[in-house]
């Protein structure tokens, strides 16, 4: 498995310029700053494309789940699911597929761990739980699966609103003592702790939200590449504290601000836009 530090090239949806022109602007302006040069996914049928690409094992293998998420089963909604063969094809990749349901912003991963919801378990019956671990285990070639609890009320059922490796040893979470659901922290922390992990916390404002699909404030949702980190801020008092710890914890990394408010209104943030991956 290859971990986010050590991705080399940058893919983002040909729509997220139009689609998001104010949030694409600050983005490219970072970009620019540290000559990253990201190509375009084609005929995307929306901006998410962590969610519908592959995930990548090492330099050559990928592998693709089925983009068939339980949020997106409606009549209007269905139509924006992107046909990840299609977009595969025109980029030249082959990747292996299954027929596990999930999506790319439910793989947390360091090179030999990944972090899931137990969304997983509830989009895909077909396997025992037993039967679904294994398995996704074999496919993503790593020693260890963790499982969460879904955060309360998030639509997607994803982790990398959530959690965030910094080694193999240590995650980033947010800070979920607001959490209405006061059990949800507690489950949350201990099957991290479960699994061997040392946990950072850091400060989140998602709480000062008026709708449950507003990820502002949601600073976990970053994008990281080899030497460099992009912390989406919205303009709110928490960043800045944010950005100074970003910088104690990745003491040798790069750390670029970029405003995301546009973004982030819509359910979803940096890592969300963004297919990172090792060439």
């Amino acid at each position: 498995m290859i971990p986010d530090k050590n991705t080399n090239h940058l893919y983002l949806s040909d729509r997220l310029e139009s689609d998001y022109p104010n949030f694409f602007k600050n983005f490219k302006k970072g970009l620019d700053q540290y000559n990253i040069v990201p190509e375009y996914l084609p005929d995307t049928k929306d901006v998410w494309c962590v969610d519908f690409m592959p995930i990548q094992i090492n330099e050559s293998d990928f592998v693709q789940f089925k983009y068939y998420p339980t949020y997106l089963r409606t009549k209007k909604l269905e139509k924006t699911i992107s046909d990840t063969s299609l977009i595969c094809k025109q980029i030249n990749l082959s990747p292996l597929l299954t027929d596990i349901i999930a999506d790319g912003g439910n793989v947390t991963k360091s090179n030999n761990k990944v972090i899931m919801t137990t969304r997983v378990i509830t989009e895909n019956p077909q396997y025992s739980i037993k039967e679904l671990t294994d398995k996704l285990t074999d496919l993503l070639q790593i020693d260890q699966l963790i499982l969460i609890p879904e955060q309360p009320k998030d639509f997607t059922g994803h982790s990398d609103g959530m959690v965030r490796f910094i080694d193999n040893d240590t995650v980033l979470i947010n800070d979920y003592s607001k959490e209405q659901v006061k059990d949800f922290q507690l489950h949350l922390k201990i099957a991290l702790h479960n699994a061997g992990l040392d946990i950072i916390e850091i400060p989140t404002s998602v709480y000062d939200n008026v709708k449950y699909d507003d990820a502002t404030g949601d600073y976990i949702n970053y994008l990281q590449m080899e030497g460099i980190i992009f912390v989406p801020t919205f303009k709110r008092k928490e960043d800045d504290k944010v950005i100074r710890q970003f910088e104690d914890i990745f003491s040798d990394t790069t750390i670029v601000p970029v405003e995301s408010n546009e973004l982030s209104k819509d359910g979803g943030i940096i890592n969300c836009v963004t297919w990172n991956i090792k060439k």
